[in-house]
């Protein structure tokens, strides 16, 4: 199954399916607990440690919770 960007439509049954998929990780992720003190800082340093990470494309530097 593809990526919910690649759906040429919702109305198809794959496309039901991925929205399905997306809603349920949405509802995972707002039921997750607000981030701790200086946790967004270690998340994003343990990411770029582990993944080599050298730039960050402009779009993707926003606050986290904006």
């Amino acid at each position: 199954m593809g990526s919910f960007f690649e759906l040429k439509s919702v109305r198809t049954p794959e496309g039901k399916a991925v929205v399905r998929k997306v809603e349920a990780h949405r509802q995972r992720c707002k039921a997750l607990p607000p981030l701790g003190e200086g946790e967004a800082e270690r998340l994003v340093a343990e990411f770029a440690a582990t993944r080599r990470v050298t730039h960050c494309a402009p779009g993707f530097a926003v606050a986290v919770g904006q």
